[in-house]
């Protein structure tokens, strides 16, 4: 990026607009600005820094101080830059925030800070966050990294020196456009963990299957297997081991297939011989169950005989006992009958007692009845005359019905006005205590802006020497030089 033409207006000790054509200056891109203290070299630095991105080049200034304190009143605050990048023309303008006189009516009004961006098809960008960001994009440099690698200020090249190694690759990064090297560096370095993780996952299941590899003591192989499970046989010896493991274990399982071939059939001859034994058994079992069912059979009959003699004795009282027997069944329908004629008779007298009762409410209602007639009978004799008072009654109460609504109207205005007025004193009250403290406010920064401008101009003249031109008005008489403020 190669600065063209800085225009200054009103900005710092600047009061009036002034022009530094830097284009006259060489195109080399390397320019050095020197002069006296407080000849104004950090306010050019100030002003190109706060045209690209909206701040000025130091920690210890803001925005709002920029505005200059010897300008009029009416003569605006905005700084103008033209730069090439990449052999393109771009120019921004900007203003801080400050207060100026107001054009309509008297009193001053507050400014906004504003950003134009004008780019080399003549498209334009506004809105200050929005040229900042666009800037940043073009150079390739946010502030802080243009203030020190772009524009070094009285001694600013140090801080460039003394940053972090990581932030100062970050700088050369976007300086040297090496960031596509560096994801890919850093994109090989994360392949590469991966790749190292899943070698040594791998080898982890090896020795984990290694650990379940078997063989008898004081085998051939058992030397190699122990160095296999410690991790500490080449991979290709642990296949040849596995195979050697297994075509040993093969011929031992043929083996031990024969063997067992021929425990079958020894087994297959000594299961027949059981079988028949067994056989031999279960009959010797039903033999004896049998002897002994038999044995108890015996037993069961005498005993049967036994209880058969003793009913046959009792025989002729068990048929007295039937004959009574049948003599009550002829008497029970007569039982039956008696039942539910006694069951009849509780439920005539509950049905009675049920309409007595009935009976003795209906008199006192019929007697209440009466009563009551005779009552409407004198009240009707009284009311002959009731059209007319009934006509009067009810436009008395249409009269009262509208008036009744008006009140009604008239108590909810009353609670509208009533809250209204709450409201009303509330706000008041908060606008005078904000009024009041936006006053003192406004007087606390008065006398800190004045302050701070008149300590502005008291070490501006503490530099200013007999027969040396003044950095602002350049005579080289000095009748009444500004003092410094009592701190």
């Amino acid at each position: 990026m190669r600065p063209v033409k800085l225009t200054l207006s009103a900005f710092g000790p600047y009061a009036g607009q002034t022009t530094l054509d830097m284009d006259k200056l060489g195109t080399n891109g390397l320019y050095l600005i020197t002069g006296d203290t407080g000849a104004g070299k950090t306010t050019l630095f100030d002003a190109i820094t706060y045209a690209l991105y909206g701040e000025p080049s130091g920690e210890n200034r803001e925005s709002s101080m920029l505005r200059s304190k010897y300008a009029a009143a009416e003569t605006p605050t905005w700084v103008e830059l033209e730069f090439l990048y990449g052999g393109k023309k771009y120019t921004v303008r900007r203003n801080p925030e400050y207060e100026r006189p107001a054009k309509r009516g008297g009193g001053t009004t507050m400014q906004k800070a504003e950003a134009l961006l004008t780019l080399p098809d003549g498209g334009v960008v506004t809105k200050t966050n929005e040229v900042t960001a666009k800037i940043a994009e073009i150079i390739g440099l946010d502030r802080s990294q243009f203030c020190r690698i772009a524009m070094i200020a009285q001694g600013d090249f140090l801080k460039l020196l003394l940053a972090s190694t990581e932030e100062r690759k970050a700088i050369f990064r976007q300086l040297f456009r090496t960031e596509p090297y560096h994801r890919l560096q850093e994109r090989l370095k994360t392949e590469s963990a991966a790749l190292r993780d899943q070698c040594a996952q791998l080898q982890s299941s090896i020795r984990q299957y290694c650990a379940g590899i078997l063989c008898e003591e004081g085998d051939y192989w058992e030397e190699k297997l122990t160095l296999a499970k410690a991790g500490e046989l080449p991979l290709e010896e642990v296949f040849e081991l596995l195979d050697n493991l297994i075509e040993k274990d093969e011929q031992s399982e043929t083996e031990g297939k024969q063997a067992l071939a021929a425990l079958e059939q020894q087994l297959e001859q000594t299961g027949a011989l059981l079988t028949r034994a067994e056989e031999q058994d279960k009959w010797r079992q039903a033999l004896a169950q049998t002897r002994s069912a038999l044995e108890q059979g015996a037993a069961q009959e005498a005993k049967l005989s036994a209880e058969l003699q003793a009913q046959q004795q009792k025989l002729p009282q068990a048929e007295a006992l039937l004959a009574g027997a049948a003599a009550l069944e002829v008497l029970l329908p007569r039982y039956d009958q008696l039942d539910a004629a006694l069951e009849g008779l509780a439920q005539t007298r509950r049905e009675l007692q049920t309409k007595t009762t009935l009976l003795e409410q209906q008199k006192n209602k019929q007697a209440a009845a009466a009563k009551a007639l005779a009552g409407l009978k004198a009240e009707l004799e009284g009311l002959k005359d009731c059209k007319t008072q009934q006509e009067k009654l009810l436009n008395q109460q249409e009269k009262a019905m509208e008036r009744c609504q008006a009140l009604q109207k008239l108590a909810k205005d009353l609670r509208e006005f009533s809250s209204l007025e709450s409201s009303l004193a509330e706000a008041q009250g908060r606008y005078r205590a904000a009024a009041d403290r936006a006053a003192l406010l406004q007087q606390d920064y008065d006398r800190k802006n004045r302050a701070f401008l008149d300590g502005q101009a008291g070490l501006l003249a503490a530099t200013l020497s007999e027969g040396q031109p003044c950095p602002v008005c350049g005579s080289t008489q000095h009748p009444a030089p500004a003092h410094l403020p009592a701190t």
